[in-house]
């Protein structure tokens, strides 16, 4: 066999520089996937929190009669402060909804996402090897008989 033509070696050199330009965006990729799933749990808390304190807000603001303090300095906004006390057993129940969701969305949407792309990235990086070692063995074996 003879040494390889320079076309063919460019293109070997070519798809190995495009195979090293893969790797670094399927690690930008796994990157950008750890912070969201980061970013995911993050939300997630803030929403426990945010339903933790809401609890304790409504609770503070009902003590003594919701907003008696307002009753008693203005008894025609009874029908307001009413409406608004209403309200915020509806806002929390939607609240504790919206985060009982996104616990089970993470699960249910986001894990089995990443663990399909996690499962094309091994498929491609196992294309992308025996890419390579088609390239070495057809190029270090030309070579090294044509020595």
């Amino acid at each position: 066999m003879s040494s390889p033509e320079p076309s063919a070696r460019r293109f070997a050199q070519q798809t190995s520089q495009e195979h090293v330009a893969l790797d670094h965006k399927l690690e930008q990729l796994h990157r950008t996937t750890e912070q969201l799933q980061q970013l995911w749990l993050t939300w997630q808390e803030q929403l426990r929190q945010l339903l933790k304190f809401l609890q304790g807000h409504f609770a503070a603001e009902e003590r003594g009669g919701y907003f008696c303090h307002v009753v008693q300095h203005a008894p025609w906004l009874k029908e307001q402060v009413d409406r608004l006390h209403a309200q915020h057993e509806q806002l929390h129940h939607q609240l504790d909804q919206l985060a009982a969701r996104a616990e089970h969305a993470q699960v249910e949407l986001l894990a089995p996402m990443v663990e399909q792309l996690a499962q094309w990235i091994h498929q491609l990086q196992q294309h992308e090897q025996q890419e390579n070692r088609l390239l070495q063995e057809a190029f270090t074996q030309d070579m090294a008989e044509g020595d």
